[in-house]
């Protein structure tokens, strides 16, 4: 059961005001007065437990029974044919005659409503390590490697391939230029 947090009444205060009138034989305007709902409130629950016992003073679902001005298959057919062929929503609208909003809802409903449903989703490239280079996790995407190495006897400067690295010294900066 799902009670509101504003519910008068829950299952067993429903059932307790039945019985009240049922069993005990008090007036529904005494009964409905003491819960603090009205009349016609109390009416509807003892006339439900009446009618099914305990098990009927359930909330009920407030969907209708029936719909008579539902949408027929053709028409929805229609709409769906339309959207295949990429027109817009108030395009296939305007040539059924029908309300934008219940184009949408077919549309919707039919998980049509965006243009990326119409489309295939695109393949998915995965790199084959085999067959770019002829070994197995190459994927054809070569790294360069930089060796370094200690200078033998010097500081710990290292060398790449062969020069020196420059200087990070700030102190040997370029001369300024001399006026001419």
């Amino acid at each position: 059961m799902d009670y509101h947090q504003n519910a008068r009444l829950t299952i067993h205060s429903r059932e307790l005001l039945a019985r009240r009138v049922v069993d005990h034989g008090l007036t529904l305007k005494l009964a409905a007065a003491s819960f603090n709902v009205s009349p016609k409130t109390a009416a509807k629950w003892v006339s439900r437990f009446r009618e099914a016992g305990a098990a009927g003073l359930g909330d009920r679902s407030s969907r209708p029974h029936r719909s008579p001005r539902t949408t027929s298959s053709p028409l929805i057919e229609k709409v769906l044919a339309l959207r295949r062929l990429r027109y817009n929503g108030r395009r296939i609208a305007h040539a059924l005659g029908l309300s934008r909003a219940t184009v949408s809802r077919i549309l919707r409903r039919a998980g049509m409503n965006r243009l990326r449903s119409l489309d295939p989703p695109p393949p998915v490239v995965r790199y084959d390590g085999n067959a770019s280079r002829g070994r197995a996790g190459n994927c054809g995407v070569s790294f360069g490697r930089r060796r370094y190495r200690k200078e033998a006897g010097g500081p710990s400067v290292g060398t790449f391939q062969g020069r020196t690295r420059p200087s990070r010294d700030r102190s040997v900066m370029r001369a300024p230029l001399e006026p001419d």
